[in-house]
């Protein structure tokens, strides 16, 4: 059982109300069913009964108190009816009767504990476990409510004597609430939409009202809870909001007039006693401050922009001011109750949880009854039937305040909420609905930011099917033989016809040729080299081409996914990117001929031909090495004239050559098609479209519901 929270007692639970198993028999049963105590030996509690056990006592998840498992030697008796009031401790022995007592030793003895009895005191200190069923062994075995460290210090968050609010609740409930929220602001911020896909805009524009609920009211309030309780006076235009504002507090203190928009410049009153303990925030930074004896210890009334107001700003200023509230106070009047901007922003406060208000102004008394019945069922309607209502008659064209009597209900209910604990029972009702709405709010990120996940997945995989066939494309063509005619057929027969190249001298299968004929071949060939080392770039850039056009018809022609054409690359930094790299891997091609000619003299060393040393050396001889190395690159690439002369030179000890060039030539062709299909799938390796991209969101959402 539970003493009364509200006499501030120290808290018992009998092991009835833990869910579990429990072994034993009452002692003594009366005739309501109740027992005076129970003789138990262990209570098995299972993660089920847990979970039941967390939602059953949410206070006391709050309050961080632990629950005593049994085996230890105390017993307690446990008064269970009417007729029962005081505890009483007893020595029971091993395995006697377990209970419960959480609070402070003065507690205990406050409230008549007899006997020796272990008080678990809240500054025993419970080290933080990433399990939220702590098990933690302090002398006896206890188990906490929640995962949480309870530090020296910590205050129980228990209602007051007289019904109002305990001054320590501000410490402990920013202390269990604060750095959960704190942590859902960053990851919330984190959790970005970069895809426009069905749904996205929808779910971006609740991720910033979430951001903006949490900056604005929960982090702030959050932070100090002793600040004056903030009540927003907001409606459409025209709505009175204003002289309902001067009329509270029988003085002209905001402007108020027929010209729209009146309240350009927010006003909020607060008590002068109350000055010091308003907290800066958006309500200090964009309201003018004015100290009134009119406006309700504990609170700060504020007379807000219109929310239709034909200035952006103002617009703006109003919405903001609103997620700073504790309050809503909405002002609306008997002719436009049933526009839509009144119920979008009910609809609004009821998202966000906070507590509201409605205020019907201008009602002509002939039909006072009837509209005040059909505001009530709309409000029934939408779940909102528990909103106070307050009915202004109309009094026609007029000037100034309203008189008194018109506005009393509004100023007696104001003045039964003011004083510091009955605001901060405002404060604390708005910040637990604020913070129950949590759940549904990020639920529905956690949903957005994984069909964005989802949506990437396609994406990827979409643009990886155009891979294999565009490879074996690029393949084709480099080995076709099309890419050494055309330039590299020209220049070749430009160098034959002005430097005899192909007109070496071969006898018995070896070139014959002096070393200055030789040199003079390979600085003429270093021009063919270049010819097709160019020719070998632009089949790579157009193996990348035929893939970025490929692309552009999965991506963003008839039938594309969602965001498919928001990958495509756009302006020339693609195509400068994609010839800087055929250049670089045509360069790198050549090098690997060079090589191949440097490895000639070997492998002729392990031939088993007799003259293959001779014809190695009478070739590089003939043409130089880079000259030879110029040659079997025209091979490679299908120029028949070149692959003549090789021929000639090295007969059959530079087939294995060519072909390992033409190898590499197609590998770098593909390489092409798949940095094409990497350009584009880059747009997508962000950490918002990560597969774990939700993961934290879910950390945070698993925590709110601990704590709500």
């Amino acid at each position: 059982m539970q003493t009364d929270l509200h006499q501030g007692h120290p808290t018992l639970v009998e092991p009835h109300s833990l869910g579990g198993v429990f072994r034993g028999q009452p002692s003594h049963a009366h005739r309501d069913g109740t027992t005076d105590e129970v003789r138990g030996h262990r209570a098995v509690v299972d993660a089920e009964s847990l979970t039941e056990l967390r939602e059953r006592h949410a206070l006391l998840v709050q309050r961080h108190q632990l629950i005593d498992l049994g085996g230890a030697q105390q017993g307690l008796s446990l008064p269970n009816c009417a007729h029962h009031t005081t505890p009483r401790v007893g020595h029971r022995g091993l395995g006697g009767p377990f209970a419960t007592l959480v609070g402070t030793p003065r507690q205990a003895r406050s409230h008549g504990f007899q006997g020796r009895a272990r008080v678990l005191k809240l500054s025993t200190e419970v080290r933080r476990t990433s399990c939220t069923n702590r098990v933690a062994r302090l002398g006896k075995t206890f188990l906490t409510y929640q995962d949480e460290v309870v530090t020296p210090g910590t205050r129980s968050a228990v209602l007051g004597r007289r019904g109002g609010v305990d001054p320590d609740v501000v410490e402990q409930l920013g202390f269990t609430v604060h750095d959960v929220v704190q942590d859902l602001r960053r990851d919330v911020a984190a959790a970005t939409l970069p895809l426009p896909i069905d749904g996205a805009e929808e779910a971006e524009a609740s991720r910033e009202r979430l951001l903006a609920q949490l900056d604005e009211h929960l982090l702030p309030r959050l932070a100090e809870l002793s600040s004056p309780a903030v009540v927003v006076l907001a409606g459409s235009t025209g709505a009175g909001k204003s002289t309902l504002f001067n009329s509270l507090l029988r003085e002209e203190v905001s402007e108020a007039g027929v010209l729209r928009p009146t309240t350009r410049e927010p006003v909020v009153g607060v008590h002068p006693r109350d000055v010091d303990t308003l907290t800066p925030g958006p309500v200090t930074e964009l309201a003018r401050l004015v100290k009134h004896e009119g406006v309700p210890r504990g609170t700060a009334l504020m007379d807000a922009p219109d929310l239709d107001s034909f200035l952006s700003e103002n617009r703006s200023t109003a919405h903001q001011l609103l997620e700073a509230a504790d309050l809503w106070l909405f002002v609306t009047t008997a002719a436009r109750y049933g526009d839509a901007l009144p119920w979008q922003a009910l609809d609004r406060a009821r998202e966000r949880g906070a507590s509201v208000a409605m205020v019907l102004n201008r009602v002509p008394k002939e039909n006072l009854t009837t509209i005040r019945a059909d505001l009530n069922s709309r409000l029934k309607e939408r779940g909102m039937k528990d909103v106070p209502l307050f009915v202004v008659p109309d009094v026609g064209p007029h000037e100034g305040l309203l008189e008194p009597k018109l506005v009393e209900p509004i100023q007696r209910w104001l003045h039964l909420m003011a004083g510091p604990e009955r605001s901060r029972t405002i404060i604390l009702r708005t910040l637990k609905g604020a913070l129950g709405a949590l759940p549904e709010w990020v639920t529905g990120l956690v949903s957005a930011v994984e069909q964005q996940g989802t949506a990437a997945f396609d994406l990827r995989n979409a643009v990886e099917a155009v891979v294999p066939d565009a490879q074996v494309a690029a393949r084709t063509s480099v080995l076709s033989g099309a890419v050494g005619e055309g330039t590299v057929a020209t220049r070749f027969a430009e160098l034959a016809g002005t430097h005899h190249i192909d007109r070496v001298t071969v006898r018995d299968g070896i070139a014959r040729t002096t070393r200055r004929a030789g040199r003079n071949r390979e600085t003429a060939l270093a021009q063919l080299r270049e010819e097709i080392q160019d020719a070998a770039a632009r089949a790579f850039v157009a193996a990348g081409v035929r893939t970025q056009e490929r692309l552009q018809t999965v991506l963003a022609g008839p039938g594309a996914l969602p965001a498919g054409e928001l990958l495509l690359p756009s302006g020339s930094a693609r195509s400068e990117e994609r010839t800087a790299r055929g250049e670089e891997a045509a360069a790198a091609w050549c090098r690997r001929a060079d090589e191949l000619v440097g490895r000639l003299a070997d492998l002729a060393e392990k031939s088993e031909e007799p003259d293959a040393e001779a014809r190695v050396a009478g070739a590089r001889k003939a043409f130089g090495d880079s000259g030879l190395a110029t040659l079997l690159l025209g091979a490679a690439l299908g120029n028949e004239e070149c692959a003549h002369v090789v021929d000639r030179v090295l007969g059959e000890s530079a087939v294995d050559q060519v072909e390992e060039l033409q190898d590499e030539l197609a590998e770098q062709a593909a390489l092409a098609v798949a940095e094409e299909a990497r350009s584009v799938q880059s747009a997508l390796d962000v950490p918002a479209l990560a597969d774990d991209a939700a993961a934290p969101l879910r950390v945070r959402l698993a925590e709110l519901r601990r704590l709500t």
